[in-house]
């Protein structure tokens, strides 16, 4: 029972009664561009608008909205990027007396149309410059379109206790669900803070929120109703702080109204960076999300005498339902509280049986007022069990937990679903959250039971500062001069396999076509047309021109190049074979030049290996590797950071045995990966994982000698901070053994050079670019040698390393939580993933354990047919076990390459597959939702039989029909078919003509099939060719 003397004080805190505003949400917004027509209203990187512009922009699409059909209490969807369009189609909808339902374009397409579907959408307004916004079943408008049309009349007119708009949550089901709000009761939450706040025509809001997430509702009408401007940030600036700062300062922003995590970027961008920026935000408005203990201080380090509010509340109950100004924080606190209920709300905490809770004692938040939904759009059943209607009043069951301070100032302590069973024990992972925000060197934390049967703790960590950490120092036993262990390398100048003279031939001569005496343009583009290659290879060709020049096969003219004399070679190297014809394709467009790749001779893992000083140096790395498992007296643990499909690894493990290395093999690519597990299958002990996160943790500070082999200048770009973590996972000491080329070979130019954008040089360092670089990361580069252009580095990591100790951070969790509250597992992290709004990607942090022992809940696997078939397809593709519709194909480990695939696997499956339909929407369910099944015969695989190469099959469908079409009787029959070449040939020498076709008929089998007895055969000896030079015409 709750004392008499807390229930007074509840009854003190809850009396918000006060006159509700009248009217309806929009309306204000009018009345100001009536006072103040020429005040600014909104501005983004495209528009900036007064208030006049912006309702006379309204008020014209209200009037083409109403010529389209659109009728009063109708739901018009608006899908569209973030921009001051947004708000005119806002505006627009009701002033047409509609609903409108905000609908995010950055989702898959069928989520949006589930969406449509489900509020029975009218039209869905877009703007003009999205891609792909539309619908396949609903009319659609470019708002840049309407605004062209006659201005409506007369606003229609509702009343205020019908729907302003819907907006769609996330479904514990796994379904949206439309949050429907009235007029009244979002202009009721944005009047009580325009009021409690100051807000006025002197303010400007930083408008971050999606339209979809309703802390846009107020920025839109609480703002502009008092006057205020919005200063829009575009889609490519949501998560950009380095933006944010300059538009604060530009449009002298004064409001921040967003959740904490997005402040808190902002906060470390200006620390770290020495800006100033956030002493213009006299007010800072979070919620939506836990708020760190820190942020106040922190803002008030750049404004002492600003605003720091926190709110919380529901989409449920009109944007917000409570609201602290928080000055100190005191020591005791274990977060930032609720605060207190806003004007015409209400809040309860109640247990199970729905009676109010003592102070102190948790408890579910219920919110009552003028604020609360109407319900959730066309779903009665879940309204009824989220909306409860009491003889004293109607309330909303947030699914939240929080409870009353003895002053009336409701906590919150997380979401219901947080209390989860461990080992026996109910444990609420907001406690153990709460705890660790306590601990000194904690910036950030978030905890998770994670397993389907048996579920353990983990606790995610952004630490700062040097706590929890300690260091490890150098085994003696490892060298100090780490060449001392090599081997002696060749010092003479070693020529390489395939020479500049071999490929300055193969360019002019089989892929260029340039003939002696001929002069070719300084702009390539005519003869890139001629040889209908495609514009975006022009710098790849004129790469090839230049190498020409350097080999003498080009000379410089006057107004270009004249082709000098040279015959082409008869000597040409076997790998040239086909490869002018692979190249003609992707320079065509014909074909994608990523399967360069997997190409056996020309892809940069075959070349490299391929080079004359390749063998010599991984001869060296097995000498060094040999000798320092002779001084440890263990095996020694390598570690190949960028493994590609295994070659170099499978020579070094050839002169090695399992008592001198512990191999592991880290590789970005799944597709290389699964080579590479195959071409390493006969040496057991050799470990291969996809390079990720997980995988980075699971071999910290173990490898005594890390290999990159031509990896470090194609990793870096990618990750700036990889030196960095490859010091994480080595040991004191440990030998960093880098094969580096310092220019591009000749080979590279037909290979590698496409890969690159025909820039490859900017990848590519000298040594002592280098040295510098290692050097710069506290490396010591030992030694280096050069053979043919190939570059070896012995570089030294730091003798001492400070590294995380996750049992330090356990032991004092130790000290304020009993043992079975302690998580388990403790993972450090740069930062908290985000979704979308800014709030913490639970999902993301679930994704990074893959228990391979358990099963995917029910509910998780895969439905339907097509679901089924994707999901076979991506566990045979990724070499994972379990497949779930929320399994992200990306974040599983696949790449291009094997999104190719895919697609290419699907078409075989009889359905239309895009690739960027994959890169959009990589979650398996949705994916799978864009696929359609073809009206196309799905063919089925050739199986290769060299047993039955001379023997006789069957014809095709079209060799049928030719022969069909021989026999008179037929419409158009009677007709033979005919193969007919023709070559135009300056001087045609008739025997080197006669020899390549000849060596042509005698490669292809089916130069040499005859039709005999309605079967096809493979001629194995070719009969002699008729020459019909010797006949009389039409003999």
């Amino acid at each position: 029972m709750m004392p008499a003397s807390q229930r007074a004080i509840r009854e003190r805190v809850n009396a918000t009664g006060a006159p509700i505003p009248e009217g309806l949400l929009h309306e204000g917004i009018f009345r100001i561009a009536l006072q103040q027509p020429q005040a600014l209203a909104v501005t983004d990187m495209r528009y900036q608008w007064n208030y006049h512009e912006l309702t006379d922009y309204a008020r014209r699409c209200a009037g083409r909205l109403i010529e389209c059909g659109v009728q009063p209490g109708d739901n018009v969807a608006i899908t569209m990027s973030k921009g001051a369009g947004q708000l005119v189609a806002v505006l627009a909808v009701l002033l047409a007396g509609a609903v409108y339902v905000p609908v995010s374009l950055d989702q898959p397409a069928a989520r949006r149309e589930k969406i449509y579907a489900d509020a029975s959408v009218r039209l869905v307004l877009i703007c003009q410059h999205d891609a792909s916004a539309g619908s396949d079943d609903i009319p659609v408008l470019a708002w840049q379109q309407a605004i062209e049309a006659e201005p409506i009349a007369n606003p229609v007119v509702r009343a205020p206790t019908q729907p302003a708009y819907i907006i769609y949550t996330s479904g514990s089901t796994g379904t949206p669900k439309g949050v429907v709000i009235s007029h009244r009761g979002a202009l009721n939450t944005c009047c009580d803070i325009n009021t409690r706040y100051q807000v006025g025509p002197h303010d400007r809001v930083l408008a971050l929120s999606a339209l979809h997430f309703d802390l846009s509702v107020y920025d839109i009408f609480g703002v502009l109703r008092a006057g205020g401007a919005l200063v829009m940030v575009m889609e490519n600036q949501r998560r950009d702080p380095h933006a944010w700062c300059e538009l604060i300062q530009r449009h002298q922003v004064t409001l921040w109204n967003s959740v904490p995590a997005l402040f808190d970027m902002l906060l470390t961008w200006c620390e770290g960076f020495a800006d100033a920026t956030p002493e213009n935000l006299r007010a800072v408005m979070l919620s939506g999300d836990w708020i760190g203990l820190d942020l106040p201080a922190r803002y008030r380090a750049f404004r002492p005498q600003g605003q720091f509010i926190a709110m919380g509340g529901a989409t449920e109950a009109s944007i917000w339902s409570n609201a602290c100004e928080i000055h100190d924080v005191p020591a005791h606190w274990r977060s930032i509280p609720y605060g207190f209920p806003l004007t015409n709300q209400r809040y309860r905490v109640v247990d199970e049986q729905g009676r109010d809770c003592p102070d102190w004692v948790p408890g579910e938040l219920w919110i009552g007022g003028i604020g609360v939904a109407e319900g959730y759009f066309n779903d009665p059943l879940r309204s009824e069990q989220q909306f409860l209607t009491l003889p004293d009043e109607r309330w909303y069951r947030t699914g939240d937990l929080g409870c009353y301070w003895p002053d009336g100032t409701i906590e919150f302590l997380g979401r219901r679903d947080k209390q989860v069973k461990v080992g026996g024990y109910r444990i609420e992972l907001g406690e153990i959250e709460s705890a660790l925000s306590q601990l000194a060197g904690v910036k950030q934390a978030t905890v998770l039971a994670i397993g389907e049967k048996e579920k353990t703790l983990a606790a995610y960590v952004v630490p700062q500062g040097e706590a929890f950490c300690i260091t490890d120092h150098r085994n003696p036993a490892l060298p100090q001069a780490w060449h001392t262990l090599a081997g002696t390398l060749p010092c003479c100048a070693i020529s390489p396999e395939i020479s500049a003279e071999q490929v300055a031939d193969f360019l002019q001569h089989r892929l260029l076509k340039l003939k002696p005496g001929h002069t070719a343009g300084a702009d390539p583009l005519p003869l890139m047309n001629s040889l209908a290659i495609q514009p975006r290879w022009q710098a790849v060709v004129e790469r090839w021109l230049a190498f020409l020049v350097t080999q003498r096969r080009l000379k410089p003219a006057a107004e270009g190049y004249q082709v000098c004399a040279g015959e082409e070679r008869e000597d040409e190297h076997p790998h040239f074979s086909g490869h002018d014809l692979t190249l003609s394709q992707i320079l065509r467009g014909a074909r994608n030049e990523l399967s360069l790749l997997n190409d056996a001779q020309w892809s940069p893992e075959s070349l490299a290996f391929n080079h004359p000083a390749s063998a010599p140096y991984i001869q060296e790395l097995a000498t060094i590797c040999q000798q320092l498992a002779q001084r440890l007296q263990r095996p020694i643990r390598l570690l190949e950071v960028g493994t590609r499909t295994g070659r170099a690894a499978e020579s070094l493990l050839a002169q090695l045995n399992a008592g001198q290395i512990e191999y592991v093999g880290l590789e970005q690519s799944q597709e290389m990966l699964l080579s590479a597990r195959q071409r390493l299958a006969p040496w057991p002990g050799a470990r291969l994982s996809l390079w990720n996160a997980d995988t980075l943790a699971a071999h910290a500070h173990s490898a005594d000698i890390i290999w990159l082999n031509n990896a470090l200048h194609r990793l870096l770009p990618e990750d700036p901070g990889l030196l960095a973590t490859l010091q994480q996972l080595a040991v004191p000491g440990a030998l960093l053994y880098v094969m580096e080329f310092r220019q591009l070979t000749p080979s590279a130019l037909l290979s590698t050079l496409l890969l690159t954008n025909g820039q490859p040089e900017a990848l590519l360092h000298n040594s002592a670019d280098w040295a510098a670089l290692f050097s710069a990361a506290a490396f010591n580069c030992q030694h280096g040698d050069e053979v043919a252009g190939l570059q070896r580095f012995l570089v030294q990591c730091p003798d001492r390393q400070v590294r995380r100790d996750p049992r330090q951070l356990q032991a004092a969790l130790a000290g304020r939580l009993p043992g079975w509250m302690v998580p388990q597992r403790i993972v450090f992290l740069d930062a908290l993933p985000l979704t979308a709004n800014g709030k913490i990607d639970y999902q993301a942090l679930k994704r990074r354990h893959t228990p391979e022992a358990e099963n995917p809940a029910e509910a998780d696997l895969p439905q339907g047919d097509i679901e089924k078939q994707v999901a076979a397809l991506w566990q045979q593709l990724l070499s994972t076990g379990n497949v779930t519709r929320e399994t992200d194909f990306f974040q599983q480990g696949g790449d291009s390459l094997l999104a190719t695939r895919l697609t290419g696997q699907l078409h075989q499956a009889g359905y239309e597959a895009q690739l960027s339909d994959l890169f959009n929407h990589p979650r398996l369910a949705d994916f799978a939702a864009t696929l359609r099944k073809t009206d196309v015969p799905v063919e089925q695989p050739f199986v290769h039989s060299p047993e039955d190469r001379y023997q006789p099959f069957a014809l095709t469908d079209v060799q049928q029909a030719y022969l069909v079409g021989r026999q008179p009787g037929f419409a158009l029959g009677g007709v033979g078919s005919h193969f007919f070449v023709e070559f135009e040939i300056a001087d045609l020498d008739l025997t080197r003509l006669e020899t390549v076709w000849n060596r042509l008929i005698a490669r292809h089998d089916m130069l040499r099939a005859i039709v005999r007895d309605g079967q096809q055969q493979v001629l194995e000896q070719t009969p002699p060719l008729g020459d019909t030079r010797t006949h009389p015409p039409y003999a």
